[in-house]
């Protein structure tokens, strides 16, 4: 088998280390020739500069740089924030995680600005120095340093060594999230930032030519499978990664989300049963802050799936249950079809059972015709974790 891009390390080590630089919008031009506008947002939580860096190959990222106010003198955690591929550089992401106490930056990789401009998909012009996005004809070309994704990836790691470079922020507590395309950027990115502290990527993972819908099993031929699928990359992670989905997820598969997560060395998997697919249902879930914070402080509060195996129409699961943490719920979710519907949403037809349990041992009896499941245990605080989707039969 030909050798995977992740394996062959195709991102220079002098891309870590390049000293990148930022301009506050206001002191560039726009498409028009004019000053951009003041875009930032200032109040008594934070400080949001709309910002300009460097990108790959003399280009400039568009993004939302925010730091939190009230304690000067303090170190922060940070967060990369990935918006998805019909989204944008999100200031109110920024200003949230601004408030839960932490710096953070959202870059626009699609060459969009600050400005709105209507007859756009994503209702933002494109400003001058953009590069090219990281889908598309372009997106995974072989022919790599040409490739939408890989100039994404290096715009990603320049937005981490902007990070690095404030005096406000604790370098060694810094992490990436991103929502559905900006999933897919996060799980590359988290096998080959080797700085980073964490990851959570949000629909988006890796498997794509596997998936079961309609969007991602078509977008990877063999030959880009082989190199670029990010399942590869997150192989090589040593960081903590939760994977966020839904289980009807018409983008990505529950499926693939599960292979994934199987792949990653210290991955973590939380499926939200008909959790709906979009930039606003993906970066409003607490766990998501609660797990970032859970790393920073070192604190151990989320449940672990410890074991799990099937016999006799019964999945076993035994879990690590942290001390004052109780389980709220514990829920199998099967359906009795050949296979996922390729459309997600409400036709997939998921079913139910409740577990019996003792103590940190939970079983699922489910009915024989159950043919593929997956069961989630949730906290006080609605903290989830799962078991890979599974083949029941």
């Amino acid at each position: 088998m030909q050798e995977n891009f992740a394996e062959q390390n195709i991102f220079s080590d002098a891309f870590f280390t390049a000293d990148i630089s930022y301009n506050k919008a206001t002191e560039l031009l726009n498409q028009d020739g004019k000053n951009y506008d003041e875009y930032g947002y200032h109040d008594e939580n934070c400080d949001i500069e709309a910002i300009f860096y460097e990108g790959y190959r003399n280009t400039k990222v568009f993004a939302y740089l925010g730091i939190p106010k009230g304690m000067e003198g303090q170190k922060f955690p940070a967060i990369i924030l990935q918006h998805g591929g019909l989204g944008k550089a999100k200031r109110d992401w920024v200003k949230r995680w601004n408030e839960f106490g932490f710096v953070a930056i959202a870059p626009d990789l699609y060459g969009r600005g600050p400005e709105p401009d209507e007859s756009s998909f994503s209702g933002q012009k494109i400003h001058p120095y953009a590069g090219i996005a990281p889908w598309g004809e372009t997106g995974f070309l072989t022919d790599y340093e040409n490739s939408g994704m890989y100039q994404s990836v290096v715009d990603v790691i320049y937005a981490h060594n902007l990070l690095r470079k404030l005096p406000c922020v604790d370098c060694s507590k810094i992490g990436i999230t991103g929502i559905s395309w900006g999933g897919v950027v996060a799980t590359i990115v988290a096998g080959t930032d080797k700085r980073l502290a964490f990851a959570s990527p949000v629909y988006g993972c890796g498997h794509l030519a596997e998936a079961k819908t309609y969007f991602a099993h078509n977008i990877l031929d063999e030959d880009k499978t082989t190199k670029w699928d990010p399942a590869h990359f997150a192989a090589k992670s040593k960081i903590p990664i939760l994977y966020v989905n839904g289980d009807s997820d018409g983008h990505f598969s529950v499926d693939i989300t599960s292979a994934t997560c199987l792949d990653t060395p210290n991955g973590s998997l939380a499926i939200y049963h008909n959790l709906e697919h979009g930039q606003t249902h993906g970066d409003s879930i607490q766990q998501i802050y609660n797990f970032a914070k859970s790393i920073v402080e070192n604190k151990d509060i989320f449940v672990k799936i410890t074991d799990t195996h099937l016999a006799n129409g019964k999945l076993y699961v035994t879990a690590s249950i942290p001390d004052n943490t109780q389980i709220k719920d514990a829920v199998f979710y099967y359906i009795t079809t050949d296979e996922l519907h390729h459309n997600g949403g409400e036709e997939i037809g998921w079913q139910s059972v409740i577990a019996d349990r003792q103590e940190n041992k939970f079983v699922f009896t489910y009915p024989k015709e159950a043919t593929f499941g997956y069961a989630s245990l949730t906290d006080e605080d609605g903290n989830i974790v799962s078991t890979p989707f599974t083949e029941l039969k």
